[in-house]
């Protein structure tokens, strides 16, 4: 072993095996084979093969007779944990070998008979670890995209098979979210079983099923689903939409639906026929149009109110990213609590009538208050650090420091809840003092704690349909939006780095000591955490106005003019390009879809960040505009 001679150990310690040895030292030359069987089947699995029969015999780990109730469980974690590397590493060897079909019965294997209950190592990958059936549809996932044509044929036909047989009325629901959880990162058939699921979670009728049916219907998107899915996935979030009393959401589902598939057939009706349809019911009639532009023809007057100063008692959340029109309807807050001297409530506040609609009680305490108080928050002439929220759907991740909370409005509820400092703390050890110190730039708020981990405020990484990506002091984690359950966690991944996504692929930035701006830039698949190659962006990053998504609105400042660009980060593609006049400076605003551009003459144009197009030129007076170049 020390050697290194990995065939060597295996035959010496399979002869020993052979020969009984007595029982004080079994169970180490079981743990001395089983270790060694691993190495030579991560390295040579086709020399290893021989030996498959004992590797999983070796898996078993027996109790000694006296044991106590504590040694008896680590027995059977420690069996657990052996069996899951041989399950994986045979469907891995199966899979070097050419033999897909073999390595995917393997791979389901490994979901179905260790499931997600708990994190294991990844023997690849020694930063990483991720629950079993996570694992499982990553490696089938990357497995699928690389094969060949005629083996990818061979795979989709499982899959086909495996729908068709979950499409029986008495298919039991957990095994139809295990196909889904397994299947629903992969081919059409895989996005087909979501469909399928969101159908009998949705008919199933309460509030729980639908929050379920309305996450799986979020994950059917291109690439994956095919435009006959995705449009037939807006046509049931406009139905669930409507169920729930939300016409403005289904509306906007039906809108959507017009515009990307006016002239595809579902059920017999194209997107313009469903909107046209629309038209003529009265819940969705008011909202057919959307918000549209607000901005009134002619000169806009600018006036200057005296007094103000903000609402001490509460805080309320910016939106991040692309809402639905629900979230419009409201403002997120945190409100100050006077029992516990900090914000740890959270209501949400109807704009038009200012009537309450959610107030819960925060059970674990964050440090909204601290980092205000610290900012000068009651100045209302200071800029100060920005609290955010995002959404998929109608469940939200709110972020409060070093806390982020996840939320169903619907239901009124908190769903679960993190400290990002301690990931594994239960909320009721979230009581206790939270020492450390804060340290102000400008818009930026670390935290630094005792023990030297800094942690920035008021952040999160990006909320995805399947998983909330979360930076903590353990690492980057992946936990699932409505459940809570831990996904994958990379212990490998800083603090303080950048992430975003275009949904199947994160990019990671990473950030330099000295200058504060992106260095360099890694690729994790999104669905279990395993690291995969992807262009570097950190050029693009560090003269980033915002990013959104993984769509990043940045300044190039290349030889061949200053141009303002919209560019999608993971693949470096260029959204649309427009020129910028040497003196011209781009400016933030509190919406998501707009930018202003404001020259040192006084024009001030309005852009719309999705389109590139001007959407509203006017004129201030130069002496406002002659120190933004």
């Amino acid at each position: 072993l020390d050697k290194g001679d990995w065939m060597g150990a295996v035959l010496d310690l399979a002869t020993a095996l052979r020969n009984k040895p007595p029982s004080e030292i079994l169970e180490r030359t079981r743990e001395k084979f089983f270790e060694s069987m691993c190495e030579l089947a991560r390295r040579d699995f086709t020399r290893a093969e021989e030996y498959l029969e004992e590797f999983k015999s070796a898996c078993e780990v027996s109790p000694a007779p006296m044991a106590t109730e504590t040694q008896a469980a680590d027995a059977r974690k420690e069996t657990r944990r052996r069996k899951a590397a041989f399950m994986g590493l045979l469907a891995a060897g199966r899979e070097s070998q050419g033999r897909l079909a073999e390595a995917f019965d393997a791979y389901v294997d490994v979901a179905a008979t260790l499931g997600g209950s708990e994190l294991l190592p990844v023997l690849e990958e020694p930063s990483l670890m991720a629950a079993s059936d996570t694992w499982a549809q990553g490696r089938v996932s990357a497995m699928m995209a690389k094969a060949a044509p005629a083996k990818r044929t061979e795979l989709e036909a499982k899959v086909a098979q495996r729908l068709e047989k979950a499409k029986a009325a008495n298919t039991p629901m957990d095994e139809l979210r295990g196909l889904s959880t397994v299947f629903g990162h992969l081919s059409s058939s895989g996005q087909e079983i979501r469909l399928l699921l969101a159908a009998r979670l949705a008919a199933e009728g309460s509030a729980d099923a639908m929050t379920l049916a309305e996450q799986q219907l979020e994950l059917v998107r291109p690439p994956l689903a095919t435009p006959e899915q995705h449009a037939r996935s807006l046509v049931e979030l406009a139905k669930l939409n409507l169920s729930r009393q939300l016409p403005d959401d289904a509306a906007a589902c039906l809108s959507t639906l017009a515009l990307e598939y006016p002239d595809l057939l579902i059920d017999g009706k194209s997107g313009k026929a469903r909107l046209s349809e629309a038209a003529t019911d009265h819940r969705l009639l008011p909202f057919l149009d959307g918000p549209g532009y607000s901005f009134p023809a002619g000169r806009i007057k600018v006036v200057d109110k005296p007094g103000g100063g903000r609402n001490l008692m509460a805080h309320t959340l910016a939106a991040n990213g692309k809402m639905l029109p629900f979230f419009s309807r409201h403002m997120v807050q945190f409100q100050f609590n006077q029992q516990t001297q900090g914000y740890n409530t959270l209501t949400l506040v109807d704009r038009a009538t200012g009537e309450e609609r959610m107030s819960e009680s925060l059970a674990r305490r964050n440090m909204l208050s601290t980092a205000l108080n610290n900012s000068n928050y009651i100045n209302p002439f200071m800029n100060h650090p920005r609290f955010s929220y995002q959404a998929v759907g109608h469940i939200m991740l709110a972020s409060a420091g070093n806390v982020v909370y996840a939320i169903d409005p619907l239901r009124r509820r908190v769903l679960w809840d993190m400290n990002l400092n301690q990931p594994g703390e239960p909320a009721s050890a979230s009581s206790s003092p939270i020492n450390g110190r804060l340290e102000i730039d400008g818009l930026k708020v670390d935290f630094v704690h005792p023990d030297g981990y800094r942690q920035r405020m008021g952040q999160a990484g990006p909320l995805l349909a399947h998983a909330a990506i979360l930076l903590t002091k353990d690492g980057m984690m992946a936990v699932d939006p409505v459940t809570g359950r831990t996904l994958w966690v990379r212990q490998d991944i800083p603090s303080d780095s950048q992430v975003f996504s275009d949904g199947l692929t994160l990019a990671v930035a990473s950030l330099d000591p000295a200058s504060g701006k992106p260095s360099a830039v890694r690729g994790i698949r999104a669905v279990d955490g395993a690291s995969v190659p992807i262009p570097d962006s950190s050029a693009i990053l560090a003269n980033k106005i915002r990013i959104s998504g993984s769509l990043v609105l940045w300044i190039d400042e290349s030889m061949n003019g200053r141009k303002l660009k919209l560019t999608e980060a993971v693949s470096l593609r260029d959204i649309w390009t427009r020129d910028l006049p040497a003196e011209c400076a781009v400016i933030q605003c509190e919406g998501e879809s707009f930018t202003g551009l404001i020259e040192a003459d006084g024009t001030l144009r309005l852009v719309d960040i999705g389109t590139g197009k001007e959407t509203m030129g006017t004129k201030v007076d130069p002496r406002h505009a002659k120190d933004t170049s």
